[in-house]
Protein backbone atom coordinates (compact mmCIF):
# COMPACT_ATOMS: atom_id res chain seq x y z
CA UNK A 1 0.00 0.00 0.00
CA UNK A 2 1.32 3.47 -0.85
CA UNK A 3 -0.39 6.55 0.51
CA UNK A 4 0.42 10.05 -0.70
CA UNK A 5 -1.02 13.50 -0.14
CA UNK A 6 -2.74 15.39 -2.92
CA UNK A 7 -1.85 19.05 -2.35
CA UNK A 8 -4.85 21.36 -2.14
CA UNK A 9 -2.85 23.88 -4.20
CA UNK A 10 -3.03 21.45 -7.15
CA UNK A 11 -6.82 21.38 -6.90
CA UNK A 12 -6.95 25.16 -6.61
CA UNK A 13 -4.74 25.62 -9.63
CA UNK A 14 -6.46 23.09 -11.92
CA UNK A 15 -9.96 22.91 -10.46
CA UNK A 16 -10.05 19.09 -10.53
CA UNK A 17 -7.92 16.00 -10.54
CA UNK A 18 -8.18 12.73 -12.43
CA UNK A 19 -6.78 9.52 -10.98
CA UNK A 20 -6.32 6.07 -12.45
CA UNK A 21 -9.02 3.52 -11.73
CA UNK A 22 -6.73 1.44 -9.52
CA UNK A 23 -6.23 4.28 -7.02
CA UNK A 24 -8.33 4.94 -3.95
CA UNK A 25 -8.82 8.53 -2.81
CA UNK A 26 -9.35 9.02 0.90
CA UNK A 27 -10.87 12.33 1.87
CA UNK A 28 -12.11 13.67 5.20
CA UNK A 29 -15.81 13.60 5.97
CA UNK A 30 -15.56 16.84 7.95
CA UNK A 31 -13.98 20.22 7.31
CA UNK A 32 -11.58 19.69 10.21
CA UNK A 33 -10.80 15.97 10.45
CA UNK A 34 -9.87 14.26 13.73
CA UNK A 35 -6.74 12.88 12.08
CA UNK A 36 -4.69 15.00 9.64
CA UNK A 37 -4.06 13.57 6.17
CA UNK A 38 -0.29 13.50 6.71
CA UNK A 39 -0.78 11.32 9.79
CA UNK A 40 -3.16 8.96 7.93
CA UNK A 41 -0.58 8.62 5.14
CA UNK A 42 2.23 7.87 7.60
CA UNK A 43 0.17 5.14 9.27
CA UNK A 44 -1.00 3.62 5.97
CA UNK A 45 2.59 3.59 4.68
CA UNK A 46 3.98 1.76 7.70
CA UNK A 47 5.43 -1.72 7.19
CA UNK A 48 3.41 -2.98 10.17
CA UNK A 49 0.10 -1.97 8.59
CA UNK A 50 1.28 -3.37 5.26
CA UNK A 51 1.93 -6.74 6.93
CA UNK A 52 -1.47 -6.65 8.65
CA UNK A 53 -3.20 -5.72 5.40
CA UNK A 54 -1.49 -8.48 3.41
CA UNK A 55 -2.49 -11.02 6.04
CA UNK A 56 -6.13 -9.88 5.82
CA UNK A 57 -6.34 -9.37 2.07
CA UNK A 58 -4.53 -12.09 0.20
CA UNK A 59 -4.48 -9.77 -2.82
CA UNK A 60 -2.02 -7.21 -4.12
CA UNK A 61 -4.80 -4.71 -4.89
CA UNK A 62 -6.51 -2.57 -2.27
CA UNK A 63 -10.29 -2.26 -2.46
CA UNK A 64 -12.40 0.43 -0.85
CA UNK A 65 -14.12 -2.23 1.26
CA UNK A 66 -10.78 -3.45 2.59
CA UNK A 67 -9.71 0.11 3.43
CA UNK A 68 -12.98 0.75 5.25
CA UNK A 69 -12.58 -2.49 7.22
CA UNK A 70 -9.01 -1.87 8.33
CA UNK A 71 -8.83 -1.90 12.11
CA UNK A 72 -7.43 1.54 12.89
CA UNK A 73 -6.45 2.93 16.28
CA UNK A 74 -8.69 5.48 17.95
CA UNK A 75 -7.63 9.06 17.10
CA UNK A 76 -7.05 9.75 20.81
CA UNK A 77 -4.19 7.19 20.77
CA UNK A 78 -2.30 8.90 17.93
CA UNK A 79 -0.69 11.74 19.90
CA UNK A 80 2.85 10.37 19.90
CA UNK A 81 2.68 9.43 16.23
CA UNK A 82 1.25 12.87 15.38
CA UNK A 83 4.17 14.60 17.15
CA UNK A 84 6.68 12.34 15.36
CA UNK A 85 5.19 13.08 11.93
CA UNK A 86 4.93 16.83 12.65
CA UNK A 87 8.57 16.98 13.79
CA UNK A 88 9.83 15.04 10.78
CA UNK A 89 11.17 12.10 12.79
CA UNK A 90 13.00 9.43 10.77
CA UNK A 91 10.81 6.91 8.96
CA UNK A 92 12.18 4.07 11.09
CA UNK A 93 11.04 5.82 14.29
CA UNK A 94 7.59 6.49 12.84
CA UNK A 95 7.35 2.89 11.63
CA UNK A 96 8.19 1.59 15.12
CA UNK A 97 5.44 3.74 16.68
CA UNK A 98 2.94 2.45 14.09
CA UNK A 99 3.99 -1.11 14.98
CA UNK A 100 3.42 -0.40 18.68
CA UNK A 101 -0.01 1.07 17.94
CA UNK A 102 -0.99 -2.01 15.97
CA UNK A 103 0.42 -4.51 18.47
CA UNK A 104 -1.16 -2.74 21.45
CA UNK A 105 -4.56 -2.32 19.82
CA UNK A 106 -5.53 -5.97 19.76
CA UNK A 107 -5.85 -6.16 15.96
Amino acid sequence: MNAALLPFSLLEEHGAVAVENHLNVIKPTRTVPDVPARLVAAFLNSPALDTLFRAMSGSCSVSVTELMNLPLPCPSRLGTLARMVACGEPKETIDQECRCLILNSGF
